[in-house]
């Protein structure tokens, strides 16, 4: 069975535009993941990539470089007619993910993705958490910024149709955020600030029936910096984590899954943003990734198997092995040795 991957940033989705570097970093990091995990599940592999840019990937990929003039949605469709399936790595906002699934859609091509309406939801923030509270999941309550609304203490500010912490911002109080309203360009959201949480996130593995299975969770890396910014920095995916929380943390993530599943088809890997607390009737989800994160690529290297011959072939799950691996926000991974 041969698969195209397609990842945004280093796959030529920026064609004729500056690469971000840490974007484009993260983007080569979860890449080669997927690449790493498909070959194990005895995939053939074509992979799309900028011609300023080429992964190191090996001889057994075959690649498809774009280069500037090309038509990448033509280059997209005319290897979509050569594969048995497609894997979208994309950011959500500005609906560019839904697109690249449309696209494939439209062709009838077997999509390791969760549907475009899926992915029109997930990249609003403020119609994804209305959506999960109406599907009695928790998660953080938020309001549009031009809307009347009231919450006491700190608030967090985010774009409405941002990627990870984009933009993401702490104010000291609703005045002070008032106070910067008139400067603000797009739509954003607001919360309230929860305090003494675990920010963690959790992959999870939908197959072909619909079944979910929660990996490992990681913790997040995430900091306030003295402007107020907030600032992810990586993470860690470690089997160190309180078994209470991990289950905790595994549930809820499965429980906001399902919840979209009752909207559209699911295949393959989605990540789940959480707040875990102390007390677990606290814990909220923060957002859905409809896609392939990071924390995937975190784990590259830490488990026998494939995820993806799992979902998609039925093949025998996966196994975890080591203690932990850490990555910063450019993907890069230190693991550390040890048996868990």
């Amino acid at each position: 069975m041969k698969i195209l991957v397609f990842e945004e940033i280093s796959g030529g989705g920026m064609l004729g535009e500056d690469l971000p570097s840490d974007f484009f970093k993260q983007g080569k990091a979860m890449a080669a993941a997927a690449v790493t995990d498909l070959l194990s599940g005895g995939f053939d592999v074509v992979l799309m990539s900028d011609e300023r840019s080429p992964l190191a990937v090996g001889d057994v990929v075959e690649i498809v470089t774009v280069a500037f003039g090309d038509n990448l949605e033509e280059v997209l469709e005319e290897q979509g007619h050569e594969v048995d399936g497609v894997l979208i790595i994309s950011p959500e906002c500005e609906g560019r993910l839904a697109e690249r699934i449309m696209l494939f859609e439209r062709l009838g091509v077997k999509l390791l993705n969760v549907g475009s309406d899926i992915a029109e939801l997930c990249g609003d923030k403020f119609a994804l958490n209305t959506y999960l509270n109406e599907q009695a999941v928790n998660a953080t309550e938020n309001f549009l910024l031009e809307t009347d609304w009231q919450i006491d203490g700190k608030v967090i500010c985010k774009l409405r149709d941002g990627a990870g912490c984009e933009g993401m911002r702490i104010f000291k109080n609703e005045q002070e955020l008032q106070n910067m309203m008139a400067s603000v360009v797009g739509q954003w959201v607001v919360e309230s600030y929860l305090e003494n949480a675990l920010n963690m996130s959790v992959c999870i593995v939908v197959d072909g029936g619909g079944d979910c299975y929660a990996m490992p969770p990681h913790t997040q890396n995430v900091q306030l910096n003295n402007d107020g910014n907030l600032n992810y920095f990586g993470g860690r995916f470690d089997q160190g984590v309180d078994p209470k929380l991990a289950r905790r943390a595994e549930t809820l993530a499965i429980s906001a899954v399902q919840a979209i599943q009752k909207i559209g088809k699911v295949l393959g890997v989605v990540g789940v943003d959480l707040l875990i607390f102390e007390d677990e009737y606290e814990d909220r989800v923060v957002e859905i990734n409809p896609r392939l994160t990071l924390s995937f690529a975190g784990m590259s290297g830490a488990y026998q198997g494939s995820v993806f011959g799992m979902a998609i072939m039925g093949q025998k799950c996966i196994s975890f092995h080591g203690t932990g691996t850490c990555y910063d926000v450019s993907g890069k991974m230190i693991k550390e040795q040890g048996h868990g």
